[in-house]
């Protein structure tokens, strides 16, 4: 009983370290980028030793994985709960339609980090969030491939639908859209793809 009550201090404690890390990690995004950030400097800031941040990350590239991999569970979670609600039967386009609301909850619950996920102010944050938002797109693709009979290959359709998902909600906050008008336009748009031209639906 004993070793079991310290096994969980003992979690809650490195649950503690790697949450400050990944507070202090957005502090530093809003002043400099990703790529100018540096294990020393971050450290630093979140009051951890170095020897301790090695002990979980091997570098600062695995503590922003470990980032995404949260926010990709959270995003799962919110998805299959929408799912319960609203499209018990999993109908494929109200199913893609969920998912793009699961990922604007998520792009809109954690605007402080993803605001920083432009381009042109850190490639490596763009780059990961796509890889993120394209793995969950594909697998979609692939679960819904013989009913929706994608036209073209599952990864360049992937690849369009995962960044034309970020564009769209990007440039709604450049424009300075409300979120509500964002979200309904998009899950239109996106309706419209997949009843369009990029699929053949199955009769």
């Amino acid at each position: 009983m004993f070793l079991g009550k310290c096994k969980v201090m003992e979690d809650k404690r490195i649950m503690k370290t790697k949450k400050n890390l990944k507070n202090t990690l957005l502090e530093l995004l809003d002043e400099k980028p990703f790529e100018k950030i540096s294990v020393t400097e971050l450290c630093q800031r979140a009051n951890t030793s170095r020897i301790t941040f090695y002990t979980y990350y091997g570098d600062k590239y695995e503590l922003l994985d470990e980032f995404f991999r949260d926010l990709k569970a959270g995003a799962s979670n919110r998805f299959n709960e929408l799912q319960k609600q609203n499209n018990p039967e999993d109908e494929p386009v109200k199913s893609y339609q969920n998912l793009l609301d699961a990922i604007l909850d998520m792009y809109y619950g954690h605007f402080d980090f993803f605001q920083h996920t432009k381009p042109q102010e850190s490639p490596d944050l763009m780059f990961s969030y796509y890889w993120y938002v394209i793995q969950s797109v594909e697998s979609f693709e692939i679960k819904y491939a013989d009913q929706l009979k994608p036209k073209y290959p599952i990864k360049q359709v992937s690849a369009f639908l995962a960044t034309g998902m970020w564009g769209f909600a990007h440039m709604g906050d450049v424009t300075h859209q409300s979120q509500d008008k964002v979200r309904s336009d998009a899950k239109a748009l996106l309706g419209n793809l997949l009843e369009g031209e990029i699929f053949t639906r199955e009769n």
